[in-house]
Formats: C-alpha cells, structure tokens, sequence
C-alpha cells in the first residue's frame, strides 16, 4: 500500500514539478531525494496511523550524523518560523546502538485514521507537496552547507563492576571524546544491564579526518573473534573484551 502511494505522489507531483520525479521508487515504506550532501535525505516515510515529512540523516554514523543536526540546530529559530507546519520538538538526534535510533531527523507528521482507503491519498499528497516544497526552500540551503567532520579522535572507556560475560571495554570516534564520555556515563547508569557499571575514560587517538579515523574503526569492529563483545541491545555495538587501541598498537595499525 504504500508504494502505491508513493508511485501516486511521485506521478501527481512530477509534471508540475520535475524534481518530484528524482525521489526513489520501489516496495518500500519510504520515498527519498537526495540532497547533494552524502548521508543527508529529504524523505517521505509511512508509519502506522500517520505518513511523515522528514530531513533524515543516516549511516554516516552516530558522530557524523548528530555533527549534521547540530549544524542545523544552529539555525533551528530561524527554520521553524518558516515553516508552516510544526516539526517535532526536539528534533531527533542519532542514539548509540544498532537497534536504537542511529539517523537524525526533523519530522513533520501528517495523521491518519483511513489512508489505505484511498479516499484521503489526494488530500494528504497535496499537504505532502507543500510541506516538502518549504523544506526545500528553507532548509535545503542549511543542508548544503553542512561541514563534516574533520579532525577527530578514537576514544576507549573501561568499564569496572562488570560481571562474566560482561564487555570490558567500549569504544567510539568523536570530535569531543571527553564531551561523548559524559553522554555513555548518563546512558550506561540507565540500561538495566550496565545500571551498576563504572566507566572510567582510559585512552584516546587523534586521526586527522574523520574519514581515516571511520577507516580505523570499521577495521576494528570487523575482528568478529577474541577482541569484540555481543551487541548489547539499546546500549551500544562497539563494545570489546580487549582494549582494542592496544590491540592496534600491537599490530602496528597506528
């Protein structure tokens, strides 16, 4: 049902409007079109009892994602004013943990009760088309410009009081590790399985970009034996049973 819909919008919009024609088509419950920043979408999604309007900034990674949003956030004032609609409030941030929330996204929400009737599909397009047509006049400009991030750093937490089968160790990449430090702290004391954990921030890498600093940390996260611990749900996927900046000194990786 909902690719249809999408193929409605998409054949509606596209003769009045030929940028309508470059959001993506397929079984899928959203519709995208890119940006020109890598990572960085104006899209349209179907949830249950509502479709959605959103900037949705993804797979870039948690760091790189919220760097974009913050970016934004600077000029959030100004956004809102001129918009029509009410986004959410806060607009969303990108949370640690595969299962999580990884993408940043400003959201405009358009409730339904009965859109698989059809009968509503005219309607909801048109508020779709306008809606969307702000985001590109006033957020699209913001989108543009966005920096990502340079200079960045590979940081490493010990985590004490943890029991068999625990992880010892987490890890991560941030342009502000002692900043990213305090935010797994909050985090960590909220999960149920890490609520009587300690962390203690014991050592960190500079990289130069963040591109190399991204290359370092997919190459540790793919040693799948002996240094990485299981995923821990709505906690974090970055975790280890060795401290992996050793495990790359060891091996001559930095």
């Amino acid at each position: 049902m909902a690719t249809e819909f999408w193929h409605q919008l998409i054949d509606s919009l596209g003769p009045e409007d030929p940028w309508y024609t470059e959001f993506t088509r397929g079984e899928s419950s959203a519709t995208t079109h890119q940006t020109g920043v890598s990572g960085v979408k104006l899209c349209y999604r179907w949830r249950k009892g509502e479709v959605q309007a959103t900037v949705t900034i993804e797979k870039l990674g948690i760091e790189r994602n919220n760097n974009y949003m913050h970016q934004l956030k600077v000029y959030e004032d100004d956004i809102r004013s001129n918009l029509s609609r009410d986004t959410d409030n806060p607009w969303e941030e990108a949370e640690d943990g595969e299962r999580t929330r990884s993408a940043a996204r400003i959201i405009t929400r358009f409730p339904h009760s009965g859109l698989h009737t059809r009968e509503w599909w005219d309607d909801h397009i048109v508020k779709l088309r306008d809606t969307m047509n702000e985001y590109r006049d006033v957020i699209l400009p913001y989108i543009i410009n966005l920096k990502d991030i340079e200079e960045s750093y590979y940081y490493v937490i010990k985590l004490h009081n943890t029991s068999n089968g625990d992880p010892k160790y987490k890890a991560g990449f941030s342009v502000n590790p002692e900043g990213r430090f305090k935010q797994h702290v909050a985090k960590f004391s909220k999960h149920p399985r890490s609520t009587k954990w300690e962390l203690e921030f014991l050592d960190d890498v500079q990289f130069p970009t963040g591109v190399e600093v991204r290359k370092f940390e997919k190459k540790l996260l793919a040693q799948k034996t002996g240094i990485r611990s299981k995923d821990i749900e709505g906690l974090s996927f970055e975790l280890f049973e060795e401290n992996p900046l050793e495990y790359a000194r060891e091996r001559g990786w930095i």
